[in-house]
């Protein structure tokens, strides 16, 4: 199995771990949340690609439209099953 199969197949069968990896980890969320609101502008398109279990696609859409009424769930809006939006 190729590099990127191993990848791929690490996300598709566990999201839910990655999630978990961040909540226990949570400097590396913040500092990434950080760089994001300082390089991604509000209005600006952002183009999620093997974005994981969308953890910061989901702080980009909050920061836009505001928390979301239940936290700590990771979600899939997009018509491919991928979270994606306006930052």
């Amino acid at each position: 199995m190729s590099d990127r199969e191993q990848i791929k197949a690490y996300y598709d069968t566990s999201p839910e771990t990655e999630w978990a990896r961040l909540e226990q980890n949570p400097w590396e969320f913040e500092i990434n949340c950080r760089y994001i609101d300082r390089y991604v502008q509000p209005g600006q398109s952002v183009l999620d690609l093997g974005g994981g279990p969308g953890r910061y696609s989901i702080h980009l859409a909050e920061r836009e439209r505001g928390p979301r009424a239940e936290k700590g769930r990771g979600g899939r809006g997009g018509a491919d099953g991928r979270a994606g939006g306006r930052a």
